[in-house]
């Protein structure tokens, strides 16, 4: 009872906001199902989170968004506030080892997505991001061969 009031399961419909640009950021947001999009400040597209993924790494430190993530389809996240981090480092050894992969795996998954922006031919960046989208899903235990995108043609140019 106690871990599930550290813990918060959310389901959020296509087009609603799991948060804005320059809202609270006190939680990390794993995303369970689905897929959300990432946007900067001028409405570009920065990435894509597939199930797995965690939201909200990189605002945790200054305590607010600084981007817009939208739910690409109907989702569902698992919430943990930041402030419940060391309830649970306590029950669960290895907790802290937990966050610590997590934290490092959305930096290189970060990584990743940047080195597909960087590509200068358009069909290079597209394959690049195909390859890239069907190896996360492969690694988080998804189907991989067969790919529905999260997003429109107009998103992915």
């Amino acid at each position: 009872m106690f871990i599930r009031n550290l813990e918060t399961k959310k389901k959020i419909a296509r087009g609603e906001y799991i948060y804005r640009r320059g809202e609270k950021i006190d939680e990390l947001y794993a995303l369970r199902s689905g897929a959300a999009k990432v946007y900067d400040a001028r409405g570009q597209l920065m990435g894509i989170v597939l199930p797995g993924q965690v939201m909200g790494v990189e605002e945790l430190h200054i305590g607010y968004s600084q981007q817009d993530i939208q739910a690409a389809t109907e989702i569902e996240v698992c919430v943990l506030r930041s402030d419940h981090f060391y309830e649970m480092s306590q029950l669960m050894p290895g907790f802290t080892d937990f966050i610590v992969r997590i934290l490092s795996r959305s930096a290189q998954e970060k990584q990743q997505f940047i080195s597909v922006l960087t590509k200068s031919d358009t069909l290079q960046k597209v394959q690049y991001f195909l390859q890239l989208l069907s190896r996360t899903y492969k690694e988080y235990g998804f189907e991989h061969l067969n790919l529905e995108l999260p997003i429109s043609k107009k998103e992915l140019a």
